[in-house]
């Protein structure tokens, strides 16, 4: 998996590790300046493959005539765009 954070007409590469599936993840998508109030992150586009060699999960194929390996810049075989909503937390 790749994720991409999307702000206007900029993107940055987001730092994740390892993820497998069946578990809960906390990655950082933007750091925060003290003063800044609203997120300039706008959507988060997950790209995913199939388990390649090196991945330490069994491999399948798919036939579907997508990618299956990441080719870096490549569309991911599937891919997800999340919008980024700023939720304040009830601090009451």
């Amino acid at each position: 998996m790749r994720a991409y954070a999307i702000a206007g007409s900029g993107s940055w590469m987001v730092n994740l590790r390892l993820l497998l599936a069946g578990g809960t993840h906390d990655f950082v998508i933007e750091q925060w300046t003290i003063g800044k109030e609203r997120p300039e992150v706008e959507t988060v586009l997950a790209k995913f493959w199939p388990p390649a060699d090196v991945d330490q999960t069994e491999a399948w194929a798919c036939h579907c005539g997508r990618p299956t390996e990441d080719g870096n810049d490549d569309k991911g075989h599937w891919e997800w765009r999340v919008p980024v909503v700023l939720v304040q937390a009830d601090t009451n």
